[in-house]
């Protein structure tokens, strides 16, 4: 194939996008409102998206905000051009390449199902809560790379894993963390144990699979447990 010498764009900004909106990391001095009006989008929606008071504007520094429907993150600070020698491959190609890759994903983590995927409205649920004690490993479920690994509001300590452009896994309520950004997970890996971040009632596992960014029923994915 053609080898091309391309120069593109890194945005030095430790927000991480998925594919139906952005995840931006509150600097210091930043506030809700700016914020929202740094992407557009209005304040009361955005504090509802990240399970936020509807008056809250002082943020503390750190704290991942979910911007539902950005494209890309903004940030004013500087771009860094950097150069990488890349394979071209034809749209038709990889597109029939990511058809081709395989998704058979095992269980995160053992436990009974105390919420099951579906509902109604707003208590509906996008993918399953599984039950566990405090502490227990939680493992990826498929190869994949790490693509936002911190606190999420109401979702807690939370890992998101892009396993290839169809599929995505969520992993949320986390007690701790172990899988960082960037990293290239095989199936099994550890990415953090169990616990009741966010707003859980009890220890358990929220996990998600997403299929061209829409969830999908874990249950239609996962083997079946004897």
């Amino acid at each position: 194939m053609k080898k091309l010498l391309v120069i593109f764009s890194i945005f030095i900004s430790v927000s991480c996008a998925i594919s139906n909106g952005v995840y931006h990391k509150v600097k210091s001095g930043e506030t809700l409102s700016g914020i929202s009006r740094l992407y557009g989008i209005d304040k009361d929606m955005l504090a509802k998206e990240n399970f936020l008071p509807i008056e809250t504007d002082e943020i503390s520094e750190g704290t991942t905000l979910f911007i539902p429907g950005a494209a890309n993150v903004k940030t004013s600070e500087k771009e860094e051009l950097v150069t990488e020698e890349i394979t071209e491959i034809p749209s038709e190609e990889m597109d029939e390449e990511e058809k081709d890759i395989p998704f058979h994903p095992v269980w995160p983590a053992v436990g009974k199902i105390i919420v099951p995927f579906g509902g109604e409205r707003e208590s509906r649920n996008e993918g399953i809560d599984i039950e566990l004690t405090e502490g227990t490993e939680v493992r990826v479920v498929a190869d994949g790379k790490v693509l936002f690994s911190a606190g999420h509001g109401a979702y807690g300590n939370t890992v998101i894993i892009m396993h290839s452009e169809k599929y995505i896994t969520v992993y949320s309520h986390l007690h701790t963390i172990t899988a960082k950004e960037g990293a290239e997970l095989k199936q099994g890996d550890l990415i953090g144990f169990s616990g009741m971040s966010g707003v859980a009632p009890t220890p358990r596992l929220h996990f998600e699979i997403r299929e061209f960014s829409k969830p999908v029923n874990p249950m239609n994915f996962l083997p079946q447990r004897k």
